[in-house]
C-alpha cells in the first residue's frame, strides 16, 4: 500500500513531539502523558535515498517518522495538534519563533535538520551552521572538503556539508550550507549564520524572535 505524503504540518508536529519528548518520560508507563499512551521517543530512523526517487525517499521518510511515534491514533492525533500550533506562530504572514534565553545567557531551542529532531544553539559568531560529528552520523550527513575553522579551543579542521531541509517551529530553510566538527562532543548543534543571516533577528529583555 502506497504511504501518503505528509502535510508540513503534521511532520513539523512529529518531530517536535520526538524532540521535546525526555528519556524519563519515554521509559516511564504513559510515556508522561497520564493516559497510558506512549509515543515512542527514539527518533525516526535514518532512511538512505540510494536509487530511490526523491517522492520514494520522502514518503519512506515519513514512514519512518510516524512509526517512531508508535504509529498510534493518539500519537499521531498529538503530532498533528502540535503542527498546527507550530504553523500559527506567524506574524503578518511570516512564520517566526520566539525563542527565551536560559539562564546561562544562551538561545536554546528545539528543531529539524533533514526530517530528523535535533537541538540548537543559536550563535551569531559561528559563519555556518556547525554540527558536531557523533551528530553528523545519526543524521546522515556526508562529509565534503576539508576547511580550517576558529573556534573557542583555537584552530581545527571541519568538514563542508549541506543540509536539504533544517528548521526551527514554523520556520524552514533548503540547502543550507553547514560544517562537520569532529573535535565537538556537544550534543547541541551551533545555529550559525548560514541559517540566521536568512532571516529577521529582534532581540526584546531575554527573547529572541527569527522571523522568515
Amino acid at each position: 500500500m502506497t504511504m501518503p505524503r505528509l502535510s508540513k504540518s503534521i511532520r513539523r508536529g512529529a518531530l517536535a513531539a520526538l524532540a521535546f519528548a525526555t528519556p524519563a518520560a519515554a521509559q516511564t508507563p504513559g510515556g508522561g502523558h497520564g493516559d497510558g499512551m506512549d509515543c515512542a521517543h527514539t527518533g525516526p530512523a535514518r532512511v538512505e535515498q540510494g536509487q530511490l526517487t526523491r517522492e520514494e525517499w520522502i514518503a519512506r521518510q515519513d514512514q519512518a517518522l510516524l512509526e517512531a511515534l508508535s504509529g498510534s491514533a493518539d500519537c499521531i492525533n498529538e503530532a498533528f495538534r502540535a503542527g498546527q500550533e507550530s504553523q500559527a506562530a506567524v506574524a503578518g504572514g511570516r512564520p517566526q519563533v520566539v525563542i527565551k534565553r536560559d539562564p546561562h545567557g544562551h538561545y536554546l531551542s528545539h528543531g529539524h535538520i533533514n526530517h530528523q529532531p535535533v537541538s540548537f544553539l543559536l550563535d551569531t559568531g559561528a559563519t555556518v551552521v556547525a554540527i558536531p560529528q557523533h551528530i553528523a552520523q545519526r543524521l546522515g550527513l556526508r562529509r565534503g572538503a576539508k576547511i580550517s575553522a576558529v573556534t573557542a579551543n583555537g584552530t581545527v579542521d571541519t568538514y563542508a556539508t549541506r543540509l536539504d531541509s533544517i528548521g526551527i517551529g514554523a520556520i524552514e530553510l533548503q540547502n543550507v550550507d553547514a560544517s562537520i566538527n569532529p573535535h565537538s562532543h556537544s550534543d547541541d548543534i551551533l545555529l550559525g549564520m548560514s541559517f540566521l543571516r536568512q532571516l529577521e533577528l529582534v532581540q526584546k529583555g531575554d527573547t529572541l524572535t527569527l522571523r522568515q
